[in-house]
C-alpha cells in the first residue's frame, strides 16, 4: 500500500510553484526620495514628491495621538499628471499603485523632535516601487 503523502505531493509542489510564480518583483530596494525632485521610474511613468506635513509626536513629548504624515505626489503617467496625497500610516497598509507599480510607504525620516526645526532639504521619504 503506499503511502499517501505520495498522493499529495504533486499537488504541494504544484502550489509551492504557483505561490512563487505570483512574487511581485522589486525593481527599486527601498529607497529615499527628497522634496521636489522629479524621479522617472520608466519612460512613462515619474512622480515628485510635492509637499510634506509632519504632524507626529515628536521625540520628548506626551501625545494623546501618534499622529501621522501626509505626502503630496505629483504622479505623471503615460502624460497624465495625477495629484494625489498619501498618508504615513494609511498607505503602510494600503498602498497605493500608478502605472502597474505600487508605491509602498515605510517611513518619513527624520522623526520629529521636540523643540527643534527640520530643514526641508534633509526630509526624505522611504519608500519602495514595486512592478505588479
Amino acid at each position: 500500500m503506499r503511502n499517501p503523502l505520495f498522493k499529495s505531493l504533486p499537488l504541494l509542489i504544484f502550489f509551492i510553484s504557483t505561490a512563487m510564480s505570483c512574487e511581485k518583483e522589486d525593481i527599486e530596494p527601498l529607497n529615499q526620495y527628497r522634496i521636489g525632485v522629479e524621479y522617472s521610474i520608466t519612460p512613462d511613468l515619474s512622480f515628485t514628491v510635492e509637499n510634506i506635513g509632519d504632524s507626529r509626536c515628536p521625540e520628548g513629548v506626551v501625545c494623546v495621538w501618534e499622529g501621522d504624515v501626509h505626502m503630496d505626489f505629483i504622479i505623471i503617467e503615460g502624460g497624465n499628471t495625477i495629484d494625489t496625497t498619501m498618508n504615513l500610516n494609511y498607505h503602510r497598509n494600503y498602498p497605493s499603485v500608478f502605472g502597474g507599480y505600487t508605491f509602498e510607504i515605510q517611513n518619513v525620516i527624520p522623526y520629529p523632535k521636540y523643540g527643534e526645526e527640520v530643514d526641508p532639504d534633509d526630509i526624505r521619504v522611504v519608500m519602495g516601487l514595486i512592478k505588479q
